[in-house]
């Protein structure tokens, strides 16, 4: 389900994205090492990364018993499957795209690209589906400028 805005903006729920931002710089570094040091190619980088995580979000939804639910939404529409092969062939040309980026540029480069694609993306949603600008978010929305400026003049 959707979690409601007290949630998403408590301690724990920034907590949880200040991790989510950790990991994924973590993940760009790691990635730009191997392939670097390595030479290794990207598809077999992005195969690699992915087969590991997909066992692993087997294990976690297995685990808390999603699998059911998955089922059950899959006999319920069929078409779920259609939209969820999309969904993953999708991701894969996004995440081929982020690690080549990270490979011709480095992480830094491909993370604040990275960033600046989940900025046009959040601008997007706010366009077409009209929502409230709560001052919280002209803020954050600040703040981000203030830091690209910052990177900028560095």
């Amino acid at each position: 389900g959707r979690t409601d805005e007290s949630e998403a903006d408590s301690p724990s729920g920034c907590a949880m994205m200040l991790l989510a931002v950790a990991c994924e710089a973590t993940v760009s570094t790691m990635q730009e090492h191997v392939l670097k040091r390595d030479q290794r190619p990207l598809a077999e980088m992005i195969l690699v990364t992915n087969a590991l995580g997909a066992v692993l979000l087997w294990s976690v939804a297995a685990a808390k018993g999603e699998l059911r639910d998955l089922q059950a939404r899959v006999e319920e529409r069929p078409a779920a499957i259609g939209w969820l092969l999309l969904t993953v062939v999708l991701a894969y040309g996004g995440s081929y795209a982020f690690t080549a980026a990270i490979k011709a540029v480095g992480a830094v480069v491909a993370t604040g690209m990275g960033i600046c694609r989940k900025l046009a993306s959040v601008l997007a949603s706010y366009a077409l589906f009209p929502k409230e600008m709560h001052p919280r978010h002209a803020a954050g929305l600040s703040l981000f400028f203030f830091g690209l400026a910052l990177s900028w003049g560095a």
